[in-house]
């Protein structure tokens, strides 16, 4: 949607605008932290910039924050992994850049799927997946059927593999699918 796509465009062009300003302040790379579901579109968006990037789950990256990570920049998927970084002092400001939306991929509908990819407790993904099935009534019936992933991206890895049957995603990783179709999106409340 346009919305989406705006969205989008502002969170590019903040960091693009921060990638700038602190190169040009510190001559030096600029050291950006980012959930792994952002690993294609920031990786295609800083090719041309003098950046190193480090992508994983929110909740790992937060670890290594706190044990002293260097970033100039972080970007999670999790507000409350931020909220954690900021009570500790590692993030001194910040912005909500994004929003997503969880979809379903796969061969299989949930309630057919043998085998459903999630992302592990802890990770976002997983975790707003979580919400979004007890909120439909669906964990108790899917809950011996998760097979949970350390990151977004090996959810998506998961199911494009054909190693589970459906998967929830982000819609922004969805895209990425190789061999899964967008079955269901799960609509906001």
């Amino acid at each position: 949607t346009m919305l989406s796509l705006m969205k989008t465009l502002h969170c590019f062009c903040a960091i693009w605008m921060a990638i700038a300003a602190m190169g040009a302040a510190n001559a030096a790379t600029v050291t950006i932290a980012a959930a792994s579901s952002l690993s294609s579109a920031l990786t295609d968006f800083t090719r041309d910039e003098d950046v190193s990037i480090t992508f994983g789950s929110s909740s790992r990256l937060t670890q290594q924050l706190e044990a002293g990570l260097d970033a100039d920049i972080v970007i999670l998927a999790d507000e409350r992994w931020m909220n954690r970084l900021e009570d500790s002092g590692r993030v001194t400001d910040r912005t909500a850049l994004l929003s997503n939306q969880l979809v379903v991929i796969g061969s299989h509908s949930l309630e057919n799927a043998e085998r459903i990819g999630i992302g592990a407790v802890g990770v976002p993904v997983g975790d707003y997946a979580r919400e979004a099935l007890a909120h439909w009534g669906m964990l108790k019936s899917a809950e011996e059927r998760l097979i949970p992933a350390p990151s977004a991206s090996a959810v998506l890895a998961h199911v494009d593999a054909g190693y589970v049957d459906a998967a929830i995603v982000y819609r922004s990783d969805a895209k990425r699918a190789q061999n899964a179709p967008v079955s269901i999106a799960f609509m906001a409340d």
